[in-house]
């Protein structure tokens, strides 16, 4: 980890990366997405959706990342509602943490389909923003 971060992430668009597996409905998804958590929290993020990453243990827990499935029952119910890469960024952007991006290229998919199920997936991230809307100051320690 680069000294004085509290978490890198891998954004697949920031020049000169590429991401050669999204279609163009996921990533207009994920830079609206991205656009939305900036604006209504304060980032600066590229790729809110993009799962390589690296965290401090000490962000992990001041973010409760790894408590978000216990929060309440329609994240245990709901388990996207519950993720790293959505609730790592909102919780990021709360706490002003240090962040790094750094390019990182996204291959195509060598085997298999994704299960990505769009409109599903899509109304589990607007779901994690208005929660962490609605609990506001909450997760701020």
């Amino acid at each position: 980890m680069p000294k004085g971060y509290d978490i890198v992430f891998v954004s697949r668009f920031l020049p000169p990366a590429k991401s050669q597996d999204d279609t163009w409905v996921t990533a207009l998804g994920n830079w609206m997405f991205t656009a939305i958590i900036n604006l209504l929290f304060g980032g600066k993020f590229s790729d809110c959706l993009g799962g390589f990453r690296a965290y401090r243990r000490d962000a992990v827990l001041r973010m409760q990342l790894h408590e978000q499935i216990n929060e309440n029952w329609l994240r245990k119910k709901y388990s996207l509602m519950a993720t790293w890469e959505v609730g790592g960024c909102i919780r990021a952007a709360k706490q002003k943490l240090n962040i790094l991006e750094i390019p990182g290229d996204e291959p195509p998919r060598i085997a298999g389909e994704s299960k990505l199920r769009i409109f599903r997936n899509g109304m589990m991230v607007v779901l994690n923003i208005l929660y962490e809307l609605i609990t506001g100051r909450k997760y701020l320690r």
